[in-house]
């Protein structure tokens, strides 16, 4: 949905249901949602679960820490289909860029390679110790 149709429909329903569950809430959305990320934070979430398409440094310079940042490693492109160097670099992207939570962007492809997955695990240990 575009910003407009978020702020004029979806941004008062989850402004209430985040009111009303009174604890923590994270939003995941498929795609590119960097044009509503303000949102989001107005909306109330705690976390933003996000994909490949929304670039972790802007997301961390919009939303300036009101909401952590949860991703972005991309599934298909990077984590199945890439190298164990490539999961790195981008999982040290993140990182640089000051995601909070260090993830695959949904669900992990069953058939991903492990030693892709160590390579989330090493950035992350080698990232956050050396920023």
């Amino acid at each position: 949905v575009s910003p407009k149709t978020y702020h004029d429909f979806l941004l008062p329903v989850h402004q209430e249901m985040n009111r009303r569950i009174g604890g923590p809430t994270i939003l995941h959305l498929c795609g590119n949602c960097s044009d509503r990320l303000r949102l989001f934070v107005e909306a109330g979430f705690d976390a933003y679960h996000f994909e490949w398409q929304v670039d972790a440094k802007r997301a961390v310079e919009v939303v300036n820490h009101e909401m952590s940042l949860i991703g972005n490693i991309a599934n298909k492109g990077i984590l199945f289909g890439g190298t164990s160097e490539d999961v790195y670099k981008q999982a040290r992207y993140g990182i640089e860029a000051g995601v909070d939570i260090l993830a695959p962007e949904c669900a992990i492809p069953l058939q991903t390679p492990l030693a892709n997955l160590k390579a989330i695990v090493e950035a992350s240990k080698e990232g956050w110790a050396a920023s």
